[in-house]
């Protein structure tokens, strides 16, 4: 198929949006969170999630 990009968008940006892009870093896909597209109830958990994405999976936020 040769996908080597995954958008991840959902709920819950710090749980489970986390969790499924570990997943796709795990199986070598680029990730990419579109920062609209997700949330969560925290603001703090939020931000500590994108930085995560960003610093640690080396994901895009669009």
């Amino acid at each position: 198929r040769r996908i080597d990009e995954v958008w991840i968008a959902g709920v819950c940006t710090d749980i489970c949006v986390l969790h499924t892009a570990i997943s796709a870093y795990n199986l070598d896909y680029h990730i990419v969170i579109p920062q609209a597209a997700v949330a969560t109830f925290s603001p703090a958990g939020a931000e500590w999630a994108m930085n995560h994405f960003k610093n640690v999976l080396g994901a895009t936020i669009r």
